[in-house]
């Protein structure tokens, strides 16, 4: 089996980190200049830059799920 792309493993790292609520863990692989924008008409949708600011998104995002299956697959 071949090495999967470094880009593809930081990608299902944060989701499966999401998925058990490790925030810090999820966002550790972010460019300390990342942005991330979430439609408007998403719940905390907006623009937020950096690392912190997507920490306090996910938290927010992920506190309004009662239960949370999530199973990423490359």
């Amino acid at each position: 089996m071949n090495d999967p792309d470094p880009e593809i493993a930081v990608v299902l790292t944060a989701y499966a980190a999401f998925a058990r609520g490790d925030i810090d863990q999820a966002i550790a692989g972010l460019h300390p200049h990342v942005e991330w924008i979430e439609p408007d008409q998403f719940p905390y949708g907006g623009r937020r830059a950096g690392p912190a600011a997507v920490a306090d998104y996910l938290r927010d995002s992920r506190s309004s799920w009662a239960e949370l299956i999530s199973e990423p697959a490359a």
